[in-house]
């Protein structure tokens, strides 16, 4: 059983505190792979009544590992 954790600290894992990426930097990844529907939560731990791991697809799961990724300095095409 996963710990509820906000949409942003998903993206930013696994950084935390002072060294998480700001909101800015988070909300601009994801508007560049594809999240932006989920922008307005990204401070919330649960949507609709359930963690981050059970609203997200498969698909919206790849997108948010890409932008972790690139918020790391992997590149990306």
């Amino acid at each position: 059983i996963f710990e509820p954790v906000s949409l942003k600290q998903l993206i930013a894992y696994p950084t935390h505190g002072e060294e998480m990426c700001s909101d800015r930097e988070v909300t601009n990844m994801m508007k560049a792979v594809g999240l932006e529907k989920y922008i307005d939560h990204i401070h919330k731990d649960i949507h609709e009544g359930k963690p981050w791991q059970e609203i997200l697809s498969g698909g919206e799961r790849k997108k948010l590992m890409a932008a972790r990724a690139v918020l790391k300095g992997a590149d990306y095409y």
